[in-house]
């Protein structure tokens, strides 16, 4: 394997490379935001660093959701929904 650079636009993007990676419904979708190749965002996914990050994140995400006491599910939406709707019925 022929290695080209030095790493160091891992470091410079990691944060940026994180959000897109989580946020995109692709890789390919996730590199083209980034402005890097799809293979270079897979392999960087592979790093020990890039997937501490990412479940960090993760975490983080996951604590803010149940700290607002509404952790979005399957079943919880179509509930909220319902809800809202037998609200409406008895205020109008």
């Amino acid at each position: 394997m022929i290695l080209r650079g030095h790493g160091s636009k891992l470091a410079r993007m990691l944060p940026r490379a994180v959000t897109a990676y989580l946020s995109c419904r692709t890789q390919g979708e996730a590199a083209k935001q980034l402005g890097i190749s799809p293979n270079t965002l897979s392999r960087w996914s592979r790093l020990p660093e890039f997937r501490a990050m990412v479940e960090t994140v993760q975490a983080h995400e996951l604590r803010n959701r149940i700290g607002s006491g509404f952790l979005a599910t399957p079943v919880s939406i179509p509930l909220a929904q319902a809800k809202r709707r037998l609200l409406n019925a008895f205020a109008g």
